[in-house]
């Protein structure tokens, strides 16, 4: 089972929420830096950069991502410290299988959905899952098939006829389709990929996507000075055991019987609750 410290379970459900606004500034950035050392590697000339550039400054603009983190470590005490109110919360087991599960079961397009994914921290995995798709990329630019979108201000709209305008506009607008067909399987990883300094937290996410222009659904809250995006996925069928353990903190009070009986009357059956081992105070 993965585990989180800040679910609510009395609400039965899980808050995907920005990863952006998250404590890590590196947080969907990490693909970028990828690609910018195998195009090191390779040599990439300066063009085929920007090209590269401009497909992966799109996505990272446009694309936010709505996750809800976990952790395959369920009591540790640098994450009792950071996420858990100074050791005084509790580390919900979820089962991976009821995940998984929920993940699939929510593809109903009327439902949020999300996608579930082990974090990688190595940069050498960063760069084996990236460069299938870089690889295929730098190729299309080299054969010319992918060109970069040029901009209208190279020549002075006043000195353009009309059709050269639609002309052009159109011709941008096909190219940026065709960055962004090619870029998609590196989506999914923009918010999978974290530094190797991260790795003690042995994360799993389930991961949703928010198109940044408006027109995506979402709600929002307030956290301390900013307005936060998020999505709600209810925990449905709950005979089918989301929750596999509970670990109450090194400062938690409630007495683990209690916890178990709460648990109980709520739905979510027998589950194991036992206390940290971590000596804290």
């Amino acid at each position: 089972s993965t585990a989180s410290f800040h679910a609510i379970i009395q609400s039965h459900a899980l808050w995907l929420s920005s990863l952006s606004l998250s404590n890590d500034t590196m947080e969907g950035k990490l693909v970028a830096s990828t690609i910018a050392r195998l195009a090191k590697r390779d040599d990439l000339d300066e063009n085929a950069t920007r090209i590269l550039g401009d497909g992966l400054d799109f996505f990272e603009k446009y694309f936010v991502g709505l996750g809800f983190c976990l952790s395959a470590k369920g009591d540790l005490l640098s994450q009792w410290r950071g996420y858990a109110g100074n050791a005084t919360g509790v580390a919900i087991g979820f089962s991976g299988k009821y995940l998984k599960w929920l993940s699939g079961a929510n593809k109903n397009p009327s439902l949020p959905s999300f996608y579930i994914q082990k974090v990688l921290y190595d940069p050498s995995d960063h760069e084996e899952i990236i460069e299938p798709t870089y690889l295929k990329i730098s190729q299309a630019i080299k054969e010319g098939t992918l060109s970069r979108p040029q901009p209208m201000g190279m020549v002075p709209t006043s000195m353009m006829t009309y059709e050269e305008r639609e002309a052009t506009e159109t011709a941008n607008r096909e190219m940026r389709l065709k960055l962004i067909r090619e870029f998609r399987p590196i989506v999914l990883q923009l918010f999978f990929l974290k530094s190797i300094a991260f790795q003690e937290e042995r994360e799993w996410r389930l991961l949703s996507f928010l198109m940044g222009n408006g027109e995506d659904a979402c709600s929002h809250r307030v956290a301390d000075n900013r307005i936060v995006p998020y999505r709600k996925v209810d925990l449905i069928e709950l005979e089918r055991g989301p929750i596999a353990e509970v670990i109450l903190g090194p400062k938690h009070g409630t007495p683990p019987e209690i916890v178990q009986n709460f648990l109980q009357l709520n739905g979510y059956g027998l589950v194991k609750v036992a206390r940290s081992e971590a000596s804290y105070r």
